[in-house]
């Protein structure tokens, strides 16, 4: 092998390492990937889908998706509210700080879970309230209450479909 090829394999090598390195820090600290593994979030995000999340929790807003670490497993919910912000369930459907919530990607209706906690409730610094898109069957802080901010794992920024591949 002449010095010129060796020194490109060298190059292509250093090359490869580096990009795995970089991605490895990148997944293991700026990004996550989780796959669906139900359909709470339905018809946004489907069973089976990948998603991908940035792991930054300091700037969650209300109607962020956000991979939460449930029952031993990654689960996909929404932000519908944040600290300070009081959530009750009444007949009119979600409400928030007293105003009932337009939600356009939501086909059933809010109801309260009577096993699920009482309402109303106003978060505490650093908590978060997080409900799945199909309302009607879903376990969410209508059962286990708010969640720390800190426990949300990050923001779900793409989601790659698995479906007819």
């Amino acid at each position: 092998m002449n010095k010129q090829v060796k020194r490109e394999l060298q190059s292509l090598s250093l090359k490869i390492a580096i990009v795995l390195v970089t991605g490895g820090i990148m997944m293991g600290f700026i990004l996550g990937v989780a796959v669906v593994p139900d359909d709470a979030m339905d018809p946004a995000v489907k069973p089976g889908d990948v998603v991908l999340f940035d792991r930054n929790q300091s700037n969650l807003i209300n109607r962020d998706v956000v991979v939460l670490y449930r029952n031993q497993q990654k689960t996909i919910r929404r932000i519908v509210a944040v600290e300070g912000d009081c959530v009750d369930i009444t007949e009119a459907g979600l409400v928030i700080n007293g105003y009932v919530q337009q939600e356009t990607q939501i086909t059933h209706k809010t109801k309260a879970y009577k096993e699920g906690i009482s309402f109303p409730i106003t978060l505490e610094p650093g908590e978060i309230f997080v409900l799945g898109d199909i309302r009607s069957q879903v376990e969410d802080s209508r059962i286990y209450g708010p969640i720390k901010q800190a426990d949300c794992l990050g923001r779900v920024i793409t989601v790659i479909r698995r479906r007819g591949i």
